[in-house]
């Protein structure tokens, strides 16, 4: 890696985390998947980081120089995010809903929102165009 210094998009997990993905875990059991998965778990975080930090670098050459708005965010893949209950589907739906429109910079970063959410809002999105199209 390189020198030491400032620190960028760090990544922290806790066992509340883990307890998303598992609640039937108690917090002991989600401390001692973390304490005995730490090495794994970063090792495949750097690995990630590069692979975006390379999509990014690619999008950036490819971009023009002078742009005049912030770049767009690269979306993670939708497999970086859990999956997702039939209610807590629901949730995130009403969520889209209830914050629709996104703002610019709720745009820009999209693809950082759980697919679920992207989805809503390009289907609330079809429905306004649809609106505005009339009869």
């Amino acid at each position: 890696m390189g020198e030491a210094g400032r620190e960028y998009a760090k990544v922290v997990w806790h066992a509340a985390d883990v307890r998303l993905i598992r609640p039937d875990w108690s917090e002991q059991h989600a401390e001692a998947f973390l304490a005995q998965n730490a090495p794994r778990l970063q090792e495949r975080l750097i690995q990630a980081g590069y692979d975006v930090l390379r999509e990014m670098i690619a999008q950036e050459a490819e971009a023009p120089q002078a742009e005049t708005h912030p770049p767009a965010v690269a979306p993670l893949p939708d497999s970086a995010f859990r999956t997702l209950t039939p209610q807590e589907e629901a949730e995130f739906r009403q969520q889209a809903r209830d914050e629709y429109p996104p703002s610019a910079e709720q745009r820009r970063k999209s693809g950082l929102f759980h697919p679920v959410i992207r989805d809503e809002w390009d289907r609330l999105d079809r429905e306004a165009i649809t609106r505005e199209a009339g009869p």
